[in-house]
This record gives structure tokens, sequence and C-alpha cells, in this order.
């Protein structure tokens, strides 16, 4: 059990980058009151321990897997097998720990996990996953009825894709049925169900992904993204040579291939940073590659960011008022890149087959960066901000 004169709570990121560092943040706001641990991650304890946190061992799960699957827009991770084995360790660690709260950042089974223990169960969650959400999810580009999207009218698509959806997300929720059949806990429709907590942080911007009629216990703090002050003195020195700077940055999901149109000619007058990842794709005497750049110390000389499509990265990149350009690799992404299309922050490379094209595209979006609407969004997006409410949030409704 974990000793502390301070209520305890527990963390459990979903095992990726940006989840682990935005609940890095949020539990940097609150430290001074709770006692914090996070689930321990193999690549991103050393994270978790710079910013001075504890960890436990936890059944997660596997990440890659995951991903994998999301790429052929499968769910067969969320199997009763999975779930019962990441949820019996979730209970274990809530008993032996005895927490005041759970924290979830994608954390499926928390939920039946807190219920179980009898535990006060708050999530983090963007706003595209929410039960509330106004907008349609749009159907993944590798979903085989994608093909019927540009032959029916748009509203017509829209039903039968949220029709589809709800059929989709109530299947998932077989397996969880079973297993809270088997531990008698309360019967949830479908799986949105499972993502909701007792109390539940929307790390969204509301234009970007509007919600409808949200309970009281949905609270919307605003966009999140990784923030320092870590310098990049080699780079800045770099790319201040008056000529445009591209940011390709993959996240640690992306896939850089997609940009491989980087290596034309045509690109030979340009800076271009890569980072996330490893860069076996675009080379060339005006590539700058490193596996992680504080983006936040180079943004204000970047022009454009080529991105996955990622929520952190766009949001960072908006922070700064940069457009984004994005080719994504899971349908999460493909959510993000849709809204971002559809506000004109920037444009989704998916549909786009014609290298001849995407060159077209990203030097069209160049000269964009200093419009009035990018600096409009550079004043609106602030990651301490958005900090400042869901501590605020926090202290309110937790203690």
């Amino acid at each position: 059990m974990i000793k502390s004169r301070k209520p305890v709570v527990l963390v459990f990121p979903f095992d990726l980058l940006s989840h682990y560092t935005r609940c890095i943040q949020l539990a940097q706001s609150i430290q001074d009151e709770f006692d914090i641990s996070f689930n321990s991650s193999k690549k991103y304890d050393v994270l978790v321990k710079e910013a001075g946190f504890k960890t436990f061992t936890c059944d997660s799960f596997d990440a890659r897997e995951v991903m994998d699957d999301s790429r052929k827009f499968k769910f067969d991770w969320l199997n009763y097998n999975n779930l019962k084995r990441v949820f019996l360790a979730q209970v274990k660690v809530i008993e032996d720990l005895k927490p005041t709260a759970v924290f979830a950042d994608t954390a499926p089974t928390l939920k039946m996990a807190a219920e179980y223990t009898n535990t006060l169960h708050i999530s983090l969650m963007n706003g595209y996953l929410t039960k509330y959400y106004a907008k349609t999810r749009t159907i993944s580009k590798d979903h085989p009825a994608a093909q019927y999207q540009d032959r029916l009218p748009e509203g017509v698509f829209d039903r039968m894709t949220r029709i589809g959806e709800y059929v989709a997300f109530t299947v998932i929720e077989r397996a969880f049925y079973k297993l809270r059949k088997e531990f008698k806990l309360g019967k949830k429709k479908y799986y949105l169900d499972e993502l909701e907590g007792d109390i539940n942080y929307i790390c969204d911007d509301p234009d970007l992904f509007p919600q409808n009629n949200l309970p009281e216990n949905y609270h919307i703090i605003g966009p999140l993204y990784y923030h320092s002050k870590k310098k990049e003195p080699e780079i800045q020195r770099t790319i201040e040579n008056g000529i445009p700077t591209l940011l390709v940055n993959m996240g640690s999901s992306g896939d850089l291939h997609h940009f491989s149109f980087l290596n034309y000619p045509e690109f030979l007058g340009y800076n271009i940073i890569i980072t996330g990842g490893q860069n076996d794709v675009i080379q060339g005497k005006n590539v700058i590659y490193k596996k992680f750049i504080n983006n936040s110390a180079v943004l204000d000389h970047v022009d454009l960011v080529l991105c996955h499509g990622g929520n952190g990265t766009i949001y960072q990149s908006l922070a700064y008022g940069v457009p984004v350009v994005c080719a994504t690799s899971i349908f999460e992404q493909e959510w993000n890149a849709h809204r971002v299309q559809e506000l004109n922050y920037g444009v989704c490379l998916d549909k786009v087959k014609s290298t001849e094209e995407k060159l077209k595209i990203v030097q069209a979006w160049l000269g964009k960066k200093h419009t009035n609407q990018f600096k409009a969004i550079k004043q609106k997006v602030d990651v301490f901000k958005s900090i400042n409410t869901f501590r605020e949030s926090w202290i309110r409704d937790v203690g």
C-alpha cells in the first residue's frame, strides 16, 4: 500500500507518448494536494520519474497490438480474455493501494475495476469519443463501406455511418457484458459507456469537437499538447536561413512513408525537420532529423506542419498559428484530420493519390500561417489555460 497523508490517485494512461505526456502535465497541476502514481511503462517511466512521480506495476493492453488492429479498423484486442486479464490486474492494484480515485486515459476496463472496488473513476477523453459528440465520426478509409461515401448524399451516408457505428459499438460491448455479468457489475449499452467516468474531462476545443447537452459530470478543459522550455539551439540556428521550413512530426503512431514525396527536388529549397520514430524515408542536405524534438522551441520558425493527425500535434501547431497537413494511419487520426479540413485549419492527404497534387497542396498551404484565421486560433489554443481549468475543476469535484 502507498503510505501517504495526501489522498492517493492512480493514473492509467494508454501506453503511447501523447497519453503519458498529457497525463503528466495534468498531474503536475495537482501534485501538491494529491499523491499521484502512474502505471509503469517500459517506454515512458523515465518521463514519469523526471516529473517527480512514482510508478506502480499493473498489466495493461499491448499498445502495439492495439495500434495494429486500429490500422485495420479492427477491435480484436477487446476480447474477453484480454479484458479479464487487465481488469483483474487493475482490481488487485486498486485493492492493494487503496486510492481515493483512479484516473483513466483510454483505459477501457478501468470503469469496471473502479465499480468493482467502489472507487471514484475519473476519465480523460477526446471530444470525438464521448456519447455527446455533435458530429458524425467519419467512417475510416480502411472500412469496406468507405467505397460508398462518394456515391451517396452526405446526409444519407452520415445516417448510415451512425447506425453502423452504434451496431459496432454494441458488438464490442458483448465481451464487456460477459465480464460484467460474471462479476455482478451493472449492465452497459455499448462501448462508449465503458470510457465514461464518474467525472469526465474533455481535452478538446469545443469548436473543433462540439458536444450536445453535456451532463454536469462532464467538463471541457480545452486542448492539451506537450510543452517544454527546453531549447533546440542547433536546429534553430540551422533553420534561421530565410527559406521556408516544414516540420514533419509523425508522433509514435504515424507512417513517414506518407510524406516520401518530400524527397522530390521541388523541396530542396526548404528546411525539412523530421521528428518522431525512425527516418529511413526522407533524405537530403536540407533534412534535419532528431527522434525527439521540443516542437515548442522551433514552431515560431515553422511555416507548415506535416503530421499523422495526432490530437496533440495538431493543437500544438495551431497554438503557434501553423497550418497542418495530415496523412493518417488510424481512424482516430482520421477524425482529427477531417475536422481540421472542415474548419480550414489544414488539409488531409488520405484521398490524394497524385504526387503532383500533393506537391501543389503543400505549396498552397505554405503562406497561410500569417492570415487572420491562424492569428486568431493562435490566441485561442492555450495549454496553460486548459491545465488551469482542469485543476480548478478537479479541486472542486474531487477535493
